[in-house]
């Protein structure tokens, strides 16, 4: 609120002992540079995703689909569940990656890896419907994919975990976003503030004993177990439309 906002900063940063934080293009050429190094490249010229164990059939419930999730090895992990059903698991750009590994940069690269994963993968059948199922970064893509109109597959249905920005793109009206927050992370918490009241989306915030990703191991079977009427309307879509299976 100074009329001297520079000065004031760093006038603050001298006082805790901060050295001056120079201006450098080099952090952002190694964010944007990683795709490339990283592996070489596949299909279409982008890093094609190593193979990587699929589901084999619909899970019984969110917490297998989760622990899916985390066990993935590949950056992109399609499998055919039901006959013209399809489920994405997306643990983030950089698993199952060989060499270079980003904490941060563009995720363009990995959208289209990504839609073309399914484009290939859902060629054969005629309404093939998807289920994208995403973690952090995964999530963020996710939910990318989701806002946007594809002419070989349908995005119904979208499950994040840990990830914020997944709350931001505006989806199609037919799409449900289920997202999975640990309420020990201020800034996943600030996606479901955000969209609190949006009817296409779900949030469930839970505590877990657990820390980093295995949390939303334990977040997703306690939701399973829970009555919530939202939650309920949640798994009983997810089970007619094919991508889960149990009760």
């Amino acid at each position: 609120a100074a009329d001297e906002p520079p000065g004031t900063a760093a006038e603050g940063l001298r006082r805790l002992g901060v050295e001056g934080l120079p201006l450098s293009a080099a952090a952002a050429l190694r964010d944007v540079a990683g795709a490339c190094l990283a592996d070489p490249p596949g299909p279409g010229g982008r890093p094609a995703p190593e193979p990587g164990a699929g589901l084999g059939a619909a899970p019984a419930g969110l917490g297998d689909l989760v622990d899916a999730l985390l066990a993935a090895e590949s950056s992109i992990v399609v499998t055919r569940v039901a006959p013209g059903r399809h489920v994405a698991l997306l643990p983030g750009p950089h698993v199952g990656m060989r060499g270079l590994r980003l904490v941060g940069g563009d995720d363009g690269d990995y959208t289209a890896r990504v839609t073309e994963a399914l484009t290939g993968a859902t060629r054969d059948d005629g309404d093939a419907r998807v289920l994208l199922v995403g973690l952090a970064r995964g999530g963020v893509v996710a939910a990318q994919v989701a806002a946007e109109a594809h002419p070989g597959f349908t995005v119904d249905q979208v499950v994040v975990a840990g990830a914020p920005a997944a709350q931001v793109p505006r989806l199609p009206a037919h799409v449900r976003l289920l997202a999975l927050e640990e309420r020990g992370d201020p800034v996943a918490l600030l996606g479901a503030v955000l969209h609190a009241g949006d009817e296409q989306r779900t949030t469930v915030v839970f505590e877990s004993r657990e820390a980093g990703s295995a949390a939303y191991a334990e977040g997703a079977r306690a939701a399973d177990r829970s009555d919530h009427p939202a939650l309920a309307a949640t798994f009983a879509r997810l089970r007619e439309s094919g991508f889960l299976g149990g009760r």
